[in-house]
This record gives C-alpha cells, structure tokens and sequence, in this order.
C-alpha cells in the first residue's frame, strides 16, 4: 500500500486503541495481555517518524495508563502485586518480570524530541511515577501491619507456653466440676441416671470443644483483634514497636510529602495539552484538556489510598506524629475542596466512615460544633484543625453531597408535586445544617461546585403558569430552596455558578416575597452581567461606585459590592490553571 495509506491505518489503529481500553476493564485487560500497549510502544523505535504520530502514540499510551491495569502493564506488573508476591521474589525476577513499556519511553525521550513530543513523555513519566509512589506506600504499610499481626501471635504462643501450668489447673477444675454434677443427679434420682445425661463420647467431644474454646479465648485474649472494632487487620489498631514505628514513620512523612504536592500540582504537572497547544505556561488562547483527577482517583482506590491513611491514624506512634496528621489532614482537605474529590470520598463511605470516627475518637476533650471552624478558616490556618474538628468538616460535607443526591434522584422524577414528603425530608436535613458555621459554609461550598446548585432551581423556579406558580408562592419546599440560595449567595466565594444559573437565579428572586428580599439584592450584579447589550466593565463599576460611600454597615445597599467584587475577580483575574471554572468555583 501506499505510504499515505499506511499512515492513515495506522493514524486509525491508534484511535481504535484508546477508544477499546475506555470501553472497560475486561476489554482493556484483553487488550494488554494482547500485546497491544507493547506494540504502541514499539512504534516510539521506528526511526523517521512524524511527531505528529509520536503524540497520537503517548496520547494513547497516557490513556491507557489513566487505568490501574493499564499502568500496571506498562510498568511491568503483570498482576496488582501483593506486598507477600513483591517481597518474595527477587530482583534478578523482578528485572527479567519487567517489560520493555517503561524502559522503551525512557530511552526515547532522552534522544532528541521536539518540544510537545517531551511534554507528553514527561507527563506519561510523572503519572507512572505517582503510580508507583502509591504502590510503595501500600507495600510498607502492608509489611508493616502484617509484621505486627505476627508478633502479636508469637506473644500470645509466648503466654501460652509461659502460663501452661494454670491452663492445666483451669482444665482439671472444669472437670472436677462437671463428675460433682453428675453425682449430685444420680443422688437425686436415686442412683438412676435419666436421658439427659451425657454419653461418654458426646462428654468427651463436649471437653474438647471446651478445651479448643478455652484455648481460643486465651488465643484471642493476647494475639487476637476485637472483632467488635475491627473486621481485619488494615483497619485495627497497629500496636507497633518502636522500630517499626520509626521505619514506617520516615516512610511516611516522605511519601505522603511527595503525594501532597502532586495533588496540589495535578493539574499543572499530570495533564496532556492538546496536541496544537504549545507547551508554554503563557496561555494565549483557552482551551479545554482532559483533567487527570479521574485516573488519580482510580489509581487511589486501586492501591487502598483511604485505607492506608487508616491504618495511619488508627495507630497511637503514628497518630500522634505530628507531621504524619497534617500531611493527612493536607491530603483529605484537597478531596474535600473539589466536586471529584467528594464524590472520591462518598465512593468509599465504608472506609471513610472509620476514619470519621477514629478522628472524632482522637480528642480528649470534645469542643462544641458551634465552636469549630469552618472549611475556610482551615484553608487559611491549617494548623488550627483539630482531628475532631477534621472529623466534623468530612461528616458535614460528606452529608450535604448526600441530601444533594437525593434531591437530585427527586427532580429526575419530573413530578408535579413539589411538598413530597421524601423531598420535603430531604430539604429540611439540608436546612438544618446550616444552623452551625461550620455547617452553612460546607452547604454553601458544595452547592457551589459543578451543578449542584442546579438541583435545587426546580423547587422554585417559576414556569410561566399562573395556578402553577400560585401554588408555588406558599410552597414549603420553595421556602427553603430560597432560604439556601441566600445562604450561598452570602457565604460561598465561588463564581462560576453565578454564571451558569444566572438567569434561573433572577427569575426565582423576581417572584421572592418579603421574607428574601435580600435575595433580590445580592443578585443585582448578576442581572448587569446577564445583560447582552450592556457593558459588563462599565456595569460592574457603577455598581460599586452606587455602594463604596456605604461600606460601614451592611445593609441592602452594599450588599451588590461583595458580588460585584466576585464577578470581577472571575471575569478579569481568572486562575492560570482555569481550575475554578473547571470545579465550579
């Protein structure tokens, strides 16, 4: 064929391939025990190949890896690798284990590669790197826990042995017991035993499974976990020596160092440009590239990333490491801070749930929710966070993301009831979060983020019809939509959401009654932006001139000057990573 042709081809084979491994895990998994990512790393040897291909081929390459099998294919794991499977066999099996994926992009990039082709392979590098971060950190925090669960066992063989006299004496008086009890039924009956005595075999069946509880009572009284607590060992309370302690401490501070900043630098470091942007940080056009936070939080669930910061904080040496709680502490409020990382967190609620509770459990002195600090002041003043107090902004966040749910499944229904009682339930758990600071600032963040806010819009937005929107001024769920729409409006410092919902948030502050006639106010900044014809500059501006000379007392004549303040700040100092319009903020 051709040589156009075969370009075309293979242009086409490429495409198929990234669109088969997004079609799931079975059939990516066919695909890579096909040989399929191998023979697109082999592409990157053929010599006289166009860049344009070389990007196409890492772009593939990087979407493959976004997946846990795939990176694990080209990392040269051919199975997820156990802590027991890793440690067991050597290096000269790991090395000859190895493919050729990894070690192929290495020796690629350090030839000479034009600029966007080294963009790619540095992100693909960095992506395979936290990978493999995640999957060291699991390794030593599975040793560990397994190290500590054996010594355990082999002090309670210790004890056993140690005590095995009075163990003896424990048994012989169990059967001094039961012949006394026998005698005084044969007196009773005069010398006659009736049916309910036992039969030798069923005694002595009877004493050995006594023996065998007796000895797994002593068992689990020295080695054994309290199965009330704990249902296996990753989540029971490590009681480590103080060796392992240290090890794993160092270990610790170091990886989840490294793992905090990669978090904060994702979208910087871990995302692929589109293949005409020039890898330049002076963005002089906007555009929109895949974010990478989805394959972060697969390779997260892959490797265990809560359950491990269980472990952490469920054991006494590491929990009170003051380093090893605020990088935790770090790690969690970055989850908590966009829209895909609550809904990481809602993902594992089993897992996060303990963690809930052994943050709550970490204090000696319990302070009142009135007095804990909200998701803003934590931000700020990191090292104020209490556990208790990081608890509690998990539980509140996790808990309006919920209700948000809900309401969300309520409205897909299209109903024309709105005061159901599901719905009405559902509005007033949301209503009385606010109650609290810390709960009216975790309301207001997350119905700021994505469409969240969205949800609630219907339950009071008006629709033109005159009995319908009748029956909508004496709603209760219409009450308290607009009652958390001016909560948001008050606390929330994201914009995003003002512009996407501007036009449905004016029509519900038009038909407002008294009781929200602050709504109306706060969104006066938003019909000068709403407006097609009008300057938006020149609007905003005299908005703020309208209000400066009143800035010392609030009222409703300065109230347009907070959100003028936002809207500028989204319109005319958008962040450099565009990462607030991508989250909604």
């Amino acid at each position: 064929l051709p040589l156009a042709v075969n370009i075309r081809q293979l242009k086409a084979g490429i495409r198929l391939f990234l669109s088969l491994v997004e079609c799931g895990s079975s059939v990516a998994a066919g695909l890579f025990s096909a040989g399929g990512l191998e023979a697109l790393c082999r592409l990157l040897e053929v010599d006289a190949l166009a860049s344009s291909i070389k990007i196409q081929v890492l772009r593939a390459v990087d979407g493959a890896v976004d997946f846990p099998q795939g990176m694990e294919h080209f990392l040269g794991w051919s199975s997820p690798p156990t802590a027991a499977h890793r440690t067991s066999s050597s290096s000269e099996q790991q090395h000859q284990q190895l493919e050729n994926c990894y070690r192929t992009l290495v020796s690629f990039l350090m030839r000479q590669q034009t600029a966007r082709v080294m963009q790619c392979g540095r992100v693909l590098l960095k992506k395979a790197h936290t990978y493999e971060l995640l999957g060291r950190l699991q390794e030593q925090v599975d040793s560990v826990a397994a190290s500590a669960a054996a010594l355990k066992v082999d002090e309670g063989m210790e004890w056993q042995e140690e005590n095995q006299d009075e163990v003896a004496a424990h048994r012989t008086r169990s059967l001094n017991a039961d012949e006394r009890t026998t005698d005084e039924a044969m007196d009773t009956n005069g010398g006659v035993m009736d049916n309910t005595k036992e039969k030798p075999e069923q005694k002595a069946r009877a004493g050995d499974g006594a023996d065998e509880e007796q000895k797994a009572s002593l068992d689990g009284g020295v080695a054994g976990l309290s199965q009330d607590d704990y249902n296996d060992e990753e989540t029971a309370e490590l009681a480590l020596n103080e060796d392992m302690a240290l090890e794993l401490a160092n270990f610790a501070v170091a990886s989840l160092g490294k793992l905090l900043v990669i978090l904060r630098t994702a979208d910087e470091n871990l995302t692929q440009l589109p293949p005409k942007v020039c890898p330049t940080k002076c963005r002089l056009v906007e555009f929109s590239a895949r974010r990478p936070w989805p394959a972060i939080f697969r390779w997260c669930n892959s490797r265990r990333l809560l359950d491990i910061l269980l472990v952490m904080l469920s054991s006494p040496q590491l929990s009170s490491h003051s380093e090893i709680f605020a990088l935790i502490r770090d790690i969690l409020l970055c989850f908590v801070e966009t829209e895909s990382g609550l809904v990481y967190l809602a993902e594992n609620y089993t897992t996060l749930n303990e963690i809930i509770r052994v943050l709550s459990q970490a204090s000696d002195t319990d302070i009142h929710v009135s007095r804990l600090l909200t998701l803003q002041d934590v931000l700020h003043n990191p090292e104020s966070c209490t556990p208790q107090n990081l608890g509690m902004l998990l539980l509140y966040h996790l808990q309006t993301l919920t209700i948000i749910d809900v309401l969300a499944g309520k409205v897909a229904q299209k109903g024309d009831e709105l005061d159901t009682p599901d719905t009405l339930s559902a509005l007033h758990q949301l209503y009385t979060i606010v109650f609290t600071p810390i709960g009216k600032f975790a309301c207001s963040h997350v119905l700021s983020l994505g469409d969240n806010l969205a949800t609630l819009l219907p339950f009071a937005l008006p629709s033109g019809d005159e009995v319908k929107d009748g029956k909508l001024s004496s709603s209760v769920a219409c009450g308290y939509v607009r009652h958390l729409l001016l909560v948001v409006l008050q606390t929330s410092d994201h914009k995003q959401y003002l512009c996407h919902n501007g036009e449905k948030l004016l029509k519900i502050a038009d038909t407002a009654g008294r009781l929200q006639e602050g709504l109306k106010a706060w969104l006066e900044p938003v019909r000068c932006v709403q407006d097609p014809v009008a300057d938006k500059t020149a609007a905003l501006v005299n908005l703020v001139q309208s209000s400066v000379n009143d800035l010392s007392s609030v009222n409703l004549a300065n109230l347009p000057t907070i959100v003028t303040a936002r809207l500028s700040m989204h319109y005319y100092c958008p962040p450099a990573d565009n990462t607030d319009a991508a989250e909604g903020g």
